[in-house]
């Protein structure tokens, strides 16, 4: 399965990641099922159930709904990759999580998340499902890139530590 770890609201752009995934299914493209943990908020939410109905992707698109956090490792560790469409955060931590699971990740352009995923993840606007389903294309269809790309996760969030983060704390209080 494909992960989407993340509440169900409208600036996580989960409508566009089913419109990817229609995009696909259309060009006759086998999509492994997508998993969107998270708790499902408002209209927005019922929206989104709604169109996946209407698409008829019941089948290959799963709310899951909350998931403990002590369980979130599992689940990011047997996923084929992650998808994060956040359009809006302060600090990524799905994103951090996401690539210290080892996983690929296709994740949002939308800033801070290029400065926190640097090269380690492949970007994509949140608000074009065709430009996310040409990038869900490559990654189905190369294995090696995807390979890739968790080799990349792996040694990037090595720099994310609490030891370094702690370190830098004091180090900057230190000179103030």
């Amino acid at each position: 399965y494909i992960l989407y770890p993340s509440i169900i609201d409208v600036y996580k752009s989960q409508k566009e990641v089913i419109q990817a995934i229609s995009i696909l299914r259309d060009k006759k493209i086998d999509v492994p099922q997508l998993l969107m943990v998270g708790e499902i908020y408002g209209a927005y939410g019922r929206e989104v159930q709604d169109m996946i109905k209407g698409a008829k992707l019941s089948n290959e698109i799963k709310l899951i709904g909350p998931v403990p956090y002590k369980d979130m490792p599992s689940l990011y560790q047997n996923a084929e990759f992650v998808i994060f469409a956040s359009q809006s955060e302060n600090c990524p931590n799905i994103l951090l999580e996401s690539m210290a699971s080892g996983r690929a990740v296709l994740c949002s352009n939308r800033m801070p998340m290029p400065e926190f995923g640097k090269n380690a993840v492949e970007y994509f606007d949140p608000l074009n499902s065709e430009e996310l389903a040409c990038k869900l294309e490559e990654l189905l269809k190369d294995s090696n890139l995807i390979n890739k790309m968790e080799n990349l996760t792996c040694k990037h969030i090595k720099k994310y530590t609490w030891a370094l983060s702690a370190s830098k704390t004091w180090s900057t209080l230190l000179n103030i």
